[in-house]
């Protein structure tokens, strides 16, 4: 049974089991990098993608858990409950 989900804007089928956690729908079947596998225990949140825009660590959540109608996934890096791409406004990074 295939669930669509909205993930960066665009909707998509996805085939896997309603149990799957959403870290693994993201990577393994729609190949996504953004997310990683960090602590398996939504700790580090090295997981973390906004699921109708709040912050969800996506290891621990089933996909069946998105919700209907179409759950809106994004995909960015987040750091302490912001988007990396703030996270660049607000540091200033010396690269020697």
């Amino acid at each position: 049974m295939a669930i669509e989900v909205t993930i960066n804007g665009q909707r998509r089928n996805v085939t896997a089991a309603p149990d799957t956690p959403l870290l693994y729908v993201l990577t393994d079947e729609l190949e996504l990098k953004g997310p990683r596998f960090g602590c398996g225990l939504a700790q580090c949140g090295s997981c973390s993608v906004l699921v109708d825009g709040v912050e969800t660590r996506s290891c621990v959540m089933p996909l069946a858990a998105i919700g209907n109608p179409v759950g809106s996934i994004k995909v960015c890096a987040m750091v302490g409950g912001n988007s990396v791409d703030v996270m660049e406004t607000k540091l200033n990074v010396i690269d020697k």
